[in-house]
């Protein structure tokens, strides 16, 4: 049995991660009150490297995060919700879900190809 980490789980981690994370910055953007624009501003940045990070298809960073939360006022707190003896698989509507025993990439594929 190997120990490396399947590539279908690193890449249904990824999109949970990048899907919460910019989640809770539209959320700290919306309570601060601020436009994309007025954020960029804040933080040095373009308009279009802020869109493109609150869309997901910039990759973002601690950093990137770190300036987004001091620009809106708040400060990140992260934790460990799960353990990693699971495997993860994809849920119907995307979300992903942790499934002890079983196989992940057999999931994955499966969820997939819509079966």
């Amino acid at each position: 049995m190997s120990n490396r980490v399947d590539p279908y789980d690193v890449m249904a981690e990824e999109q949970r991660l990048i899907a919460m994370a910019t989640s809770r910055l539209h959320d700290a953007i919306g309570a601060a009150g601020l436009t994309q624009a007025e954020l960029a501003n804040r933080i040095g940045k373009s308009a279009s490297h802020v869109s493109q990070v609150l869309d997901g298809t910039r990759n973002m960073t601690l950093r990137t995060i770190a300036r987004f939360g001091l620009a809106c006022g708040v400060r990140w707190t992260f934790k460990q919700v799960a353990s990693l003896s699971y495997a993860t698989t994809r849920e119907p509507g995307g979300e992903v879900a942790a499934v002890p025993g079983k196989s992940s990439r057999r999931q994955w594929r499966s969820t997939k190809r819509g079966r």
